[in-house]
């Protein structure tokens, strides 16, 4: 196969007009009037690639943390390496890697309390699903807010969130556990 070539001819950014109401209008302006500082939360993003000899049972000691810098959501999605290099496959997709269980320990303590266990043949991906449409706040409205469908978590988006606000700000270690039916 040639080697895909792309010739981008233009590019466009639409960015939609949001229209504030006059209750909100007058707000803003009596904000920006005032000249004040406004306080906005950064995140910090932090990528590990691991690659995992094909074994079933694996664990990845993931990195060491400070109290300041100790994550509040961690999002675990695997890719096949055959993808890297090949413009024939699509490497923004990720695979579910025959992953039967996963969870994550973090100072001795397993998150979910009781891991993960998914079917992808099946569809039984229900927990790992739902935890990762309510890091959005999405609830029970399955296929809106994030826009990734079930259909879209068994095919496309396998991506596992774990929710780590509520643990103690002494995060130091953190492990990744998972199993998977390859071999």
């Amino acid at each position: 196969m040639d080697a895909a070539k792309v010739k981008l001819t233009g590019l466009s950014l639409w960015m939609p007009r949001v229209i504030p109401s006059p209750e909100s209008s007058t707000k803003l302006l009596m904000f920006i009037s005032g000249k004040k500082e406004m306080q906005a939360p950064i995140q910090q993003v932090k990528y590990f690639d691991k690659v995992f000899a094909n074994n079933t049972d694996m664990s990845w000691d993931i990195t060491q943390f400070r109290k300041t810098d100790r994550p509040r959501h961690v999002f675990v999605a695997f890719r096949l390496r055959d993808k890297e290099g090949d413009q024939g496959k699509n490497n923004t997709l990720f695979d579910p890697c025959a992953v039967t269980d996963i969870s994550l320990t973090v100072n001795g303590e397993r998150h979910p309390r009781f891991p993960y266990s998914v079917d992808f043949a099946n569809n039984q991906v229900g927990r790992p699903y739902r935890d990762l449409l309510n890091y959005r706040g999405i609830d029970n409205k399955y296929d809106s807010g994030m826009l990734i469908t079930k259909s879209d978590f068994l095919s496309r988006y396998p991506v596992y969130h774990f929710d780590l606000k509520r643990m103690p700000e002494a995060v130091m270690t953190a492990q990744l556990l998972f199993s998977s039916g390859l071999g």
